[in-house]
């Protein structure tokens, strides 16, 4: 199935849009970075923000090209009849959504923001995160171009979009939670005894600290990713590639 002109320009818009607020997030991060005394909980924060912001990928009917073709009539929804109808409790993409809210849940507490304490960090520790950060944020747009360019190219298939789309949602989900990313981990050498982070909110090697169910939550909602496109699946024709081989296999013979 092909993409088109009028359902490509309009998945572009929503997708461009996410692009650049990541991208604007990002800006204050570095921002933050290059002040001459750059202090760990404004780091935090902006890097708490840009985390939600990444999670807050677009998964609307205006960026999916099934609903498009279909105006949202599930009944006729190729997508729907592989991964259930996307408003059913238990189909796929309703799983994606519970895991996605319960990871911006977790993320809320990543950081708590009313904490009064100033803390500088040193020139080493704000370049190591910087280098950090400048990759994942490569990664994150890198993985946006190659769905835009895609919608750029004529002919566009729905497998082809719905592909790449997987691709950058994952990419999305691997979210910066590193200790070249930690400020906190930089500065104390990875000595949890004297972090102040996991004074407030857990050790990180805990499960229940708020970095453990965090990462609990992103380890969710990329399971659930997985299943949110089968590449190996016939989706105009309702039948796995495999099967549909084997079927027109036992036509020739025929």
């Amino acid at each position: 199935m092909k993409l088109r002109k009028e359902e490509k320009e309009r998945m572009k818009v929503f997708l461009e849009s996410h692009k650049r607020s990541i991208g604007l997030v990002y800006n204050e991060l570095e921002d933050t970075l290059n002040y001459k005394s750059p202090i760990v909980e404004e780091y935090m924060k902006i890097k708490k923000k840009l985390m939600m912001t990444m999670v807050s990928f677009p998964l609307s009917p205006e960026t999916c090209p099934f609903c498009l073709r279909h105006s949202e009539e599930c009944d006729y929804c190729e997508y729907g009849k592989k991964h259930g109808a996307c408003d059913k409790e238990g189909s796929d993409y309703n799983r994606i959504i519970n895991a996605k809210r319960e990871l911006l849940s977790a993320l809320e507490e990543y950081f708590y923001e009313n904490i009064n304490t100033i803390t500088v960090m040193s020139p080493k520790v704000a370049d190591t995160l910087r280098t950090t950060m400048e990759y994942v944020i490569r990664e994150k747009l890198g993985a946006y171009n190659r769905v835009l360019e895609i919608l750029n190219t004529r002919n566009t298939t729905f497998h082809q979009y719905m592909k790449a789309k997987k691709e950058l949602l994952l990419e999305l989900a691997t979210l910066p939670l590193t200790v070249g990313a930690c400020p906190y981990c930089l500065i104390h050498d990875l000595r949890c005894d004297e972090c102040e982070y996991g004074k407030i909110h857990g050790k990180c090697s805990m499960e229940e600290s708020k970095f453990g169910v965090v990462c609990f939550k992103v380890t969710r909602l990329t399971i659930e990713l997985r299943n949110y496109y089968d590449e190996g699946f016939d989706y105009s024709r309702g039948i796995s590639k495999p099967i549909l081989r084997a079927f027109r296999y036992r036509r020739m013979e025929d």
